[in-house]
């Protein structure tokens, strides 16, 4: 058994999203632009999402994410996420995204 510790989760406030949505917001406004008419267009695929579960592990899983967004993005994606229903190390129910 590895006795290897994960590194420590990292966390960006608010504030530094904001900052860097801001210096970035033509070049968003853009990417969002262009994928509402890929889609529109009938050029793009996203299925539904596949998950990872783990034996023993009920409460965990990880979320994978596929899509395609047209000729011009040149490849597909995949987004992949963890979902653990606990807080780490506290016991306390995980708070789900709405």
């Amino acid at each position: 058994m590895s006795t290897l510790a994960p590194p420590p989760p990292t966390v960006i406030g608010a504030g530094d999203i904001a900052a860097a949505t801001d210096r970035h917001r033509t070049e968003l406004v853009e990417v969002v632009r262009a994928a509402y008419l890929t889609h529109g267009a009938g050029d793009s695929a996203n299925p539904h999402s596949s998950f990872l579960r783990f034996p023993h592990q009920e409460r965990s899983r990880i979320i994978s994410l596929p899509a395609y967004l047209g000729a011009r993005s040149r490849s597909p994606a995949t987004s992949g996420s963890p979902a653990f229903r606990t807080t780490h190390g506290t016991g306390s129910p995980a708070r789900r995204p709405r």
